[in-house]
C-alpha cells in the first residue's frame, strides 16, 4: 500500500526485488543508478535490495546519495564481492559463472526477495542451466547484454561454429530454468528469436538507459585537441585493441595529405599499463609520418563531461572488432547530440547504425575500409547516411526513465 511520495506502509504483500551484480565498472553502476533512481522518484510500492560491489557506490555520487536518502524507505545496499575478473577463456568463464550462481544462492537464502534480477545474465547461464532450483517462491529475471545466436554472420571455421553451438545450447538450457520469468535484452533484434526459443520466459527489449542531465554537463578541456579547419573524430572509452584504435591509426596513414590536414583525432579513456607504450608508439608514428592531428588523454572521463565531449565532436568512432557483438551507449549519446558515427558493420552496432541512419558502417577490421569511411566524412559528408531526426528519435527511446519504466512494469506486473 502506498501513502505518498516518501512514506510507505510495509505489509507482507509488498514485493521485494533484488538486483544482483558482481561487476563495478563500465555500464554496471549506471544501470543500477537508473533503476534505483526510477524506484525513488516514483515511490514504487516495493522494497529494493541491491547486491553489488562497493565500487558501484564509489562510481556514482548520485547513487551513493540515493542509498543514504532512502535507507528507511525500503532501499537496502548489500556490499557484494569486491572484484570478479572478467573471464578470458572458456575455463575462466565457467568458473565465473559458477561464482555468480553460488553467491546468488547465498544472498537469496539470506534476504528472501520476491524476485531477483541477474544484472549480467550472460555470466549466469551455466548456473541457471545446472542449478538454482528449489528457490521456494522466488522468481528470476536477467539482463542479456550480448546475444549472438541470431546474427546473420556465420562463422567460417570449425572452432567458431562449435563455440556458437555451445553458446546456443547453454542459452536454451538456461531458459528452461523453472524460476526464470523475464529476459531483458539490450538487442531488439534478438527478441523475436528468443521468443521462438521459449514459451515460459518473456523476452523484453530493454532500452540502453543513458542518463544525460543538461545542467550537469561540463565543458571538456579536450576540445583543445581541435585545430582550425579540421573535423574532430572522437574515440572515447577504454583505449584497447577491442575498440579498434589501432585500425584507426593505420587508416590515418592511408589517407591523402590533403585529407590528413582536415582531420583531428581525439582519443580519451584509460589505457592498461601493459598497452600504454604500444599505443603511445603507434600514435607517435602517426604524428610523425602524417599530417593528422592527435590529442590523447589517458584518463577515465567523468560522465558529466562525456556528453559535452561528444557534442563538440564532428564524428564519433565506434570501430569495434569482431569479438564485440553488443551495443555501446556512445551510439545513443552521439544520436542525442546530433553527431554521426563511423562504426563497425558487425553485430548490433552495425544493425542499429543502418536501421536508424546514424552514420557510416565499415569493416572495422580493415584499415583501408576505415580510411574510406573517414574520407567520406571529410570529402562527402552528405553521403554519410546520417538523419538527425531519426537519430534523435533513437536517442530519446533509450532514456534512463524508459529503461526504468520497462523494467519495473514488467517485474512488478508479474508479482
Amino acid at each position: 500500500m502506498e501513502i505518498g511520495r516518501n512514506l510507505r506502509v510495509r505489509t507482507r504483500s509488498v514485493p521485494h526485488i533484488m538486483l544482483f551484480d558482481l561487476y563495478a565498472t563500465g555500464h554496471h553502476p549506471q544501470y543500477i543508478l537508473n533503476l534505483v533512481e526510477y524506484w525513488a522518484e516514483r515511490a514504487l510500492d516495493c522494497r529494493l535490495t541491491v547486491v553489488a560491489p562497493v565500487g558501484v557506490r564509489r562510481a556514482s555520487e548520485n547513487l551513493d546519495r540515493l542509498f543514504h536518502q532512502h535507507r528507511g524507505d525500503g532501499l537496502h545496499f548489500v556490499p557484494g564481492r569486491d572484484h570478479v575478473p572478467a573471464p578470458s577463456s572458456t575455463a575462466s568463464l565457467i568458473k565465473t559463472d559458477l561464482v555468480h550462481g553460488r553467491l546468488l544462492r547465498q544472498h537469496l537464502r539470506m534476504y528472501r526477495p520476491s524476485h531477483a534480477t541477474l544484472m549480467y545474465f550472460d555470466h549466469c547461464q551455466l548456473s541457471l542451466a545446472l542449478g538454482l532450483r528449489r528457490l521456494r517462491g522466488i522468481s528470476l529475471s536477467g539482463i542479456y547484454f550480448r546475444p549472438s545466436f541470431h546474427l546473420d554472420e556465420r562463422p567460417d571455421d570449425l572452432r567458431s561454429r562449435l563455440s556458437a553451438f555451445r553458446k546456443k545450447t547453454m542459452l536454451l538450457q538456461a531458459l528452461r530454468n523453472p524460476y526464470l520469468r523475464q529476459l531483458f535484452c539490450l538487442d531488439p533484434f534478438a527478441v523475436p528469436a528468443l521468443e521462438q526459443m521459449t514459451r515460459t520466459v518473456q523476452a523484453i527489449h530493454l532500452p540502453d538507459g543513458v542518463r544525460i542531465s543538461a545542467g550537469a554537463v561540463k565543458k571538456s578541456g579536450l576540445r583543445a585537441g581541435r585545430r582550425k579547419g579540421r573535423i574532430v573524430a572522437l574515440l572515447l572509452g577504454a583505449l584497447d585493441g577491442r575498440k579498434g584504435i589501432y585500425q584507426v591509426l593505420r587508416a590515418a596513414k592511408r589517407l591523402e595529405p590533403e585529407v590528413q590536414r582536415s582531420l583531428s583525432f581525439v582519443f580519451a579513456g584509460p589505457v592498461k599499463a601493459q598497452d600504454e607504450s604500444v599505443l603511445t608508439d603507434a600514435i607517435t608514428e602517426v604524428c610523425t609520418d602524417t599530417e593528422v592531428a592527435v590529442h590523447l588523454d589517458v584518463r577515465y572521463v567523468p560522465d558529466d563531461e562525456v556528453q559535452s565531449l561528444v557534442a563538440t565532436s564532428d564524428v564519433v568512432l565506434l570501430p569495434y572488432q569482431r569479438d564485440h557483438v553488443g551495443s555501446s551507449n556512445m551510439l545513443v549519446r552521439a544520436a542525442l547530440a546530433g553527431v554521426p558515427v563511423l562504426g563497425t558493420d558487425h553485430g548490433l552496432i552495425g544493425k542499429l547504425i543502418r536501421a536508424h541512419r546514424l552514420g557510416v558502417t565499415v569493416d572495422s577490421t580493415d584499415p583501408d575500409a576505415v580510411a574510406s569511411g573517414l574520407r567520406r566524412f571529410i570529402k562527402s559528408p552528405e553521403q554519410t547516411s546520417f538523419d538527425p531526426q531519426t537519430a534523435a528519435d533513437f536517442g530519446r527511446s533509450h532514456s534512463a526513465a524508459r529503461m526504468g519504466q520497462e523494467f519495473f512494469s514488467s517485474v512488478l506486473g508479474d508479482l
